[in-house]
Parts: structure tokens; C-alpha cells; sequence
């Protein structure tokens, strides 16, 4: 029987434990555990992390799944809470008053900005120092249940609800203050998004309540029809850096979907093991939180880890 360095005109590297770098097929013998393994691929999915420390949807959440930020939700509140990976710590609360919810946000746990809310409806506006919670300028059209992505000083806000009608409207935000931009050409309520001012995604959501796979990308000047979700979903969570890094996940009617935008096209995924709409989520296609949500309303959290290259032991049959 021909050995491995026959077969592959090399030997089998013996290592004190398992190579940093994985590669896909190669192999090699861990001297401690005493094992032949070999680079595998290890599958996509989705796993329960620790809970919010409250039941809540409608809520505002972004940054990355070892930085999140958790603002506001349902039931009306200020407080916000930050998550390290492991744990949530109570931050800051917001100035607002009255509390209000079905805000949207974006940028980091040391830089963010919030804004909209209901009820009333508000256009209020609010920046994080990683402290601390300031005012700043007002949306121009005061709404909720909005998209957002972006950072604290180059921020995007698509679409939303002024009360009772959904909106068209899009607003970018410097830092200081909203101007107008280019409409949405679908409005709808509880949509969600990803990427910058310049390269955006908008998708799913309700127009004005039924559930749309629409999908919609910016490109800085107007926004363009693109590939549709294979799920049509109202109250939809998502996330993503970039246009091509977006990725859907949940939504009313509530389901488990998961979906992956490549840019031109979405892909369906392993689905989140509780099925929810309208709660937050953050990070990208890379790794992504989904916090929170309903019915019933939850405290769920669980990470996406997307598919990667693991150690596996070769085993003889």
C-alpha cells in the first residue's frame, strides 16, 4: 500500500498543535493531541449568546458582534446597553423626553448617532461618545421605523414612517446636521440596510404594512431596483458594511431566513434557530449579531459565524 509521501511527494507535518492558518485539505499530525487532522470547511450558523437584560424589540442596535450597541426598544426606554462579546453592560441613557422607540442608529461603541422615534413622532437626533448621549440637528422629516447605516458623521436614513403614511424621503447626515438626498423609490416601514453614503442597500420591510422583498442600492446620487430577497418580510433585521458584505435575516410574518447579498444577487443561508422580526442587528457577513425582537418579545441574542476552515482528526474506517 502506498504511504502519504508517496501519494503527495511530501510527509506529513508533525506540529505541537494545530497550525494558525488552516488551509483547505492540508493535512498534518498534532503531536499533543496525538492525531492526524486535516483544513475542513466548517459550516455557517448561527448560536445563542447571552441575553439582553430585558425582554425587547423595536430597538436600535449597531457596531460588531464584539462591540454592539443596544439603544432604546419596546417597551418605551433610554437606556442602552454596550455587549463585549460575552456580556451587556448599562451605558449611558438618552437625553429624549418624552422616551420614545422604533429609532434607528449607526457607527461605533464610541462613536454612534440615533434618530427618529414615536411616539411622538420625532425627528430627534443623538450622538455617543462612548459615555455620554448629546443632542444634535433634526432629521427634516420627523419619522420612525426607519433604515440606517453609515457612521456618527457620514450617516444614511432611507424611508420610514412619518405617521400614518410611509415615506419616500432619504436624508444624509455630516456630523451636524441631515440634508435631503434622492428618494427610495418604494417607501416602506422597518425596512433594513447596509453600507455607506456613497454604496447603499436598502431591503424588505412593509409597504405600507405587507410584507416586500424589494431591494433597493445607492450609489451616492440614486437609488436603483436590484435583486429582490427570496423572501418577501416585513420588520426585517440585517446588517453590513458594504453593499456586497449586507446580509437579511428574520421578519414578519416571523421566520428563521437568512440571506447573503454578493451584489447582485441574494443567497439563502442557515436559518437563526428562533424565528423573530423587529428586533436589531449588527456587524457583517463576516461575523453579526441578532438582538432582541418578537412575538414573543425576546431576549434572545445569537451570533453569526460565517463558513470557515477548521481542524478536523482524519479517522480510519
Amino acid at each position: 500500500m502506498a504511504d502519504y509521501k508517496a501519494i503527495r511527494g511530501y510527509a506529513i507535518q508533525t506540529v505541537d498543535g494545530d497550525p494558525s492558518n488552516i488551509a483547505l485539505g492540508q493535512v498534518w499530525y498534532n503531536e499533543v493531541a496525538r492525531k492526524v487532522k486535516v483544513g475542513k470547511t466548517q459550516a455557517a450558523a448561527w448560536t445563542a449568546t447571552t441575553a439582553l437584560p430585558r425582554v425587547n424589540n423595536n430597538n436600535a442596535v449597531y457596531g460588531t458582534p464584539t462591540a454592539t450597541h443596544h439603544i432604546g426598544g419596546y417597551p418605551a426606554t433610554n437606556d442602552t446597553q454596550i455587549f463585549n462579546g460575552s456580556s451587556w453592560t448599562e451605558v449611558g441613557n438618552l437625553t429624549r423626553s418624552p422616551t420614545t422607540y422604533s429609532m434607528r442608529g449607526t457607527g461605533t461603541t464610541s462613536a454612534g448617532v440615533i434618530w427618529g422615534g414615536v411616539p411622538p413622532v420625532v425627528g430627534k437626533t443623538e450622538e455617543f461618545d462612548g459615555t455620554d448621549w448629546s443632542e444634535s440637528g433634526d432629521l427634516n422629516t420627523a419619522r420612525y421605523a426607519t433604515m440606517g447605516t453609515g457612521t456618527q458623521t457620514a450617516a444614511l436614513c432611507g424611508s420610514g414612517v412619518v405617521d400614518p403614511p410611509t415615506t419616500v424621503n432619504c436624508e444624509h447626515y455630516n456630523g451636524a446636521s441631515w440634508s435631503e438626498e434622492a428618494d427610495v423609490n418604494t417607501a416602506r416601514r422597518s425596512p433594513a440596510g447596509g453600507g455607506t453614503t456613497t454604496a447603499a442597500i436598502i431591503f424588505g420591510g412593509g409597504v405600507p404594512t405587507d410584507a416586500t422583498a424589494n431591494s433597493e442600492t445607492w450609489n451616492g446620487t440614486a437609488w436603483t431596483e436590484g435583486d429582490d430577497l427570496n423572501a418577501a418580510r416585513g420588520y426585517i433585521m440585517g446588517t453590513g458594511s458594504t453593499v456586497p458584505n449586507s446580509m437579511a435575516f428574520g421578519g414578519d410574518p416571523p421566520t428563521a431566513n437568512t440571506e447573503l447579498y454578493d451584489g447582485t444577487s441574494w443567497t439563502e443561508v442557515a436559518n437563526l434557530n428562533t424565528a423573530r422580526a423587529d428586533g436589531g442587528g449588527s456587524g457583517t457577513q463576516a461575523g453579526a449579531l441578532c438582538v432582541g425582537g418578537e412575538p414573543p418579545r425576546m431576549a434572545n441574542v445569537e451570533e453569526w459565524t460565517a463558513a470557515s476552515v477548521a481542524a478536523g482528526t482524519i479517522t480510519s474506517s
